[in-house]
Order: C-alpha cells, then structure tokens, then sequence
C-alpha cells in the first residue's frame, strides 16, 4: 500500500549559496510551497494548504540538484540502531526500495568552521551513511542508482 507514504516537509538540495534564487523560483512556479528550514545547499519546504506530499509529488525547478519527502529527521545522539528500525518502517509503508541521503545541519558559517572541520565532517557522514547502507542493503536503493 504505497499511498501511505507521506510527509508534511520536502527536501530540496541545490548548489550551495542558491538557496534564494531557489526559494524566489519556486515562490513564482509554485507559490502553495513554502521555505521551512536552509543551510547550504539544502532547503525544506512545507505546502501553504497544508497538504502532504506524496512520492508522486513534481518539483518544477531549473535549480534544485534532487528533492524528495522528507520522512525522518535524526538526531546526532539518536541510536543507529533506531534510526534503522525508522528508515525499515517507512520503506515497509513504501514497498520499494528508498533513496536515502545523509546530511547533518552545519553547525558552522561556511568559511567560519575550525580547521579540519569540513573534512571531519564528510568523513564522519561517509562512515555514517556506509553504515546505514549496510545494514539496509535491501531497503534502500545502491548508493550509485540513488
């Protein structure tokens, strides 16, 4: 029964520094979407009717990289192990493999972080993800089709 899978928030990636233009496209194109939560390269969105969307939703956008539902949102001390039996819950409601991506909000201004701090943080989010990717293997699509 795939007509359970829904959410209140999208997520949209673009290249980072056009999250306004982003915005300003999309607040012409479809004004029902608006801006709930940024940091580089990534914005979510809720509908203005408060409508779910849905995995069939069309995003109509020149400048967004990939979007999709937003379907959880974790926590850094969250346990791997929950975040597992979340990521299996939503994709039993689905019955298709998902498309996962791993991001974390930066806690830094961009150019402001302490040294070795963007490659710690890409380092730690690649274990992270590889983690969740082997332990999921079969509810999420290979890192490569994703």
């Amino acid at each position: 029964m795939t007509q359970g899978l829904e959410s209140p928030f999208l997520f949209v990636t673009c290249q980072a520094g056009m999250e306004a233009v982003l915005k300003e496209e999309l607040a012409r194109i479809q004004p029902e979407l608006r801006a709930a939560f940024s940091r580089p390269g990534l914005v979510t969105f809720k509908d203005s009717r408060s409508r779910s969307f849905r995995p069939d939703f069309e995003l109509q956008s020149a400048f967004a990289h990939t979007y999709g539902l937003s379907c959880l949102q974790c926590r850094s001390e969250s346990p791997l192990t929950e975040v597992i039996e979340a990521i299996l819950s939503l994709q039993k409601r689905w019955e298709k493999p998902l498309r996962l991506h791993v991001g974390e909000r930066l806690p830094y201004v961009p150019d402001e972080e302490p040294l070795g701090y963007p490659a710690a943080r890409e380092l730690r989010l690649s274990r992270y993800e590889q983690q969740l990717r082997l332990a999921l293997s079969e509810a999420v699509f290979p890192q490569t089709e994703a």
